[in-house]
């Protein structure tokens, strides 16, 4: 179900690189401070949802929920919703962490660690992480 809604989301993306305004992402976007949010960076905060909801102990909840839908028959929009809606509510997991238009302010937000962390990872750890091209969890849009 997960690569389902992974290639389902990878999609709305494709159209949203196109110029097609009517679709999931554009829609999730709106009217938020995240709005003009890069679509490979919306991929990469989208991936990460279910990443550091394993990394961060509520794989658990993430299953139940997934199986949940799934039993109940719901649509790519009500899952992206969902996944959306948990990466907020329970993995701590925000647009505005992963814009790096935003990322790009010298203003000091000191609640935010996001434009640091990516620094850190970027540089000094040799983090940034691709998608795998055996068992994708995170979009070949990145």
């Amino acid at each position: 179900m997960i690569k389902a809604s992974n290639d389902w989301v990878t999609q709305q993306g494709v159209l949203r690189d196109g110029g097609l305004t009517d679709n999931a992402i554009t829609d999730f976007l709106k009217d938020t401070p995240s709005q003009g949010m890069r679509t490979d960076d919306f991929m990469f905060y989208y991936a990460d949802i279910q990443v550091e909801g394993v990394q961060y102990g509520h794989r658990t909840e993430m299953c139940a929920m997934l199986l949940n839908l799934q039993t109940t028959g719901a649509g790519q929009d009500e899952i992206f919703q969902a996944m959306t809606d948990f990466g907020t509510a329970t993995a701590g997991v925000n647009p505005p962490d992963y814009n790096t238009i935003a990322m790009q302010s010298t203003v000091i937000d000191t609640s935010s660690s996001s434009r640091c962390w990516t620094y850190q990872y970027c540089t000094e750890y040799g983090w940034f992480q691709v998608p795998s091209t055996t068992h994708p969890m995170r979009s070949p849009m990145l």
